[in-house]
């Protein structure tokens, strides 16, 4: 139970996190599409508890398949 909720609390985190960026300007009709979908990579330094390593871990690997130019480095 405790696992599930570091997990459902480092994931509501890292979300909150992510809402903060601003968005990327509308692509213009002269534009070309390549240049739109490239992302500038981010790196994002996450202060945590020791205890959460695990959680944390797992929840890096989820992310990285949902937001590919975001990296996550972690401070326990």
């Amino acid at each position: 139970m405790k696992k599930v909720f570091a997990l459902s609390l480092a994931l509501a985190m890292t979300l909150s996190l992510a809402a903060c960026g601003t968005s990327a300007p509308a692509a213009s009709a002269s534009g070309s599409a390549a240049a739109s979908s490239s992302a500038q990579p981010v790196e994002l330094t996450i202060f945590a508890a020791a205890s959460m390593t695990e959680t944390l871990t797992q929840i890096k690997d989820l992310y990285k398949t949902v937001a590919p130019n975001v990296t996550l480095t972690f401070t326990f």
